[in-house]
């Protein structure tokens, strides 16, 4: 997170994160670091987001660590 606090969250369960940053964690072990370039479409798409921080059809860049694995 921006802050930096590790976000938790389940995955598989919907409406907790964008679509894109789902995609890309699924596709990570545990330890890694990615730079994940998400696409409007798998973001907030036309839309934006509902703050109004993210304009429409923005592509979204985040680096990522992925810190730990609950199973």
């Amino acid at each position: 997170t921006y802050d930096g606090q590790p976000l938790e969250y389940e995955i598989g369960r919907p409406d907790q994160v964008l679509e894109g940053f789902s995609i890309g964690i699924a596709l990570m072990r545990e330890g890694g670091e990615s730079l994940m370039i998400i696409p409007s479409q798998l973001a907030f798409g036309a839309k934006g987001s509902s703050s109004g921080i993210v304009p429409p059809y923005s592509t979204l860049i985040y680096k990522v660590k992925l810190e730990n694995v609950g199973i």
